[in-house]
């Protein structure tokens, strides 16, 4: 037995924090998916109008989508999860936190995002500002990891979709026998 204290949450907080953790998430993937759309939109945008392309606009309008796609994301997550029933919010967090595919995408998009951080100011270096250096990186590499992330999964799919497929009937599990034990009427003495 452990002797370790428990914290007495309650269910209603319980249900809070999955719907904060739900609005987070959408928050996450807003940024992800302008983390994407950012650079190639802006630099397609920037040519159309025939103005000057530069490095540090291309990295300040990553980052600035990038945001814009957070608070979108945060946004359309607490609208969809605010009315929700306790039990279906609670179900869908499950279904989030336990979703293997969807782990890996953060996984890859957040270490994405360290990296550009870390290699874009160092790349360069004396070109740009550090601070859209800093978060536009940060962006380009959330979009990578998302993107690699997308590429990968379309890899295994394809991979599995060309292996033989089996016909064999499935397996059944084994009848367990349970002995039913007869109900005593009371305490022996």
């Amino acid at each position: 037995m452990s002797n370790q204290p428990t914290l007495p949450i309650s269910p209603a907080s319980q249900v809070q924090a999955a719907r904060d953790s739900l609005s987070k998430h959408s928050a996450f993937r807003g940024f992800q998916y302008a983390s994407i759309a950012a650079a190639p939109a802006y630099i397609v945008l920037t040519l159309v109008r025939r103005r000057p392309l530069t490095i540090n606009s291309t990295l300040a309008a990553t980052w600035a989508g990038g945001l814009t796609g957070a608070a979108a994301g945060y946004g359309t997550g607490y609208w969809n999860y605010k009315d929700l029933q306790d039990v279906k919010v609670t179900e869908s967090w499950a279904m989030l936190a336990y979703n293997r595919q969807q782990v890996r995408l953060n996984d890859y998009s957040t270490v994405g995002a360290i990296i550009g951080a870390i290699l874009t100011p160092a790349i360069f270096y004396k070109r740009v500002r550090l601070p859209h250096a800093i978060l536009g990186g940060a962006s380009l590499g959330a979009g990578a990891g998302a993107i690699t992330h997308y590429w990968q999964a379309a890899q295994e799919h394809r991979s599995l979709s060309n292996l033989p497929k089996d016909h064999s009937p499935p397996i059944t599990k084994p009848a367990v026998v349970v002995k039913a034990t007869p109900a005593s009427a009371g305490p022996s003495s």
